[in-house]
């Protein structure tokens, strides 16, 4: 099984937003732990994925992690559970 969450706003996340949105990205991990994958989308429309073949709290260890939140207005993350295929960080 996958897990999606997510986080929307008329405006920029604030800080507390983005850490709500993490800390869901976090416990949502038992619905996967293969690959995690954030999709944001600033105020103007430009999109920004980041995602790894890492589970949740190693995901957020890495710096782009934050970056790709960065004046985002929405959220959307991904836990993978690999039940097919393999997990890598080919783009």
């Amino acid at each position: 099984m996958c897990g999606i969450v997510g986080v929307i706003s008329n405006r920029s996340l604030t800080k507390a937003e983005k850490d709500i949105f993490q800390q869901l990205l976090m416990v949502d991990s038992v619905r996967g732990h293969h690959a995690t994958g954030v999709l944001s989308v600033t105020p103007k429309g430009y999109v920004d994925v980041f995602k790894r073949a890492v589970n949740s709290q190693e995901f957020h260890q890495y710096k782009r992690s934050d970056d790709v939140l960065a004046g985002a207005c929405m959220a959307t993350g991904h836990n993978r559970w690999a039940t097919t295929g393999s997990s890598s960080d080919h783009q």
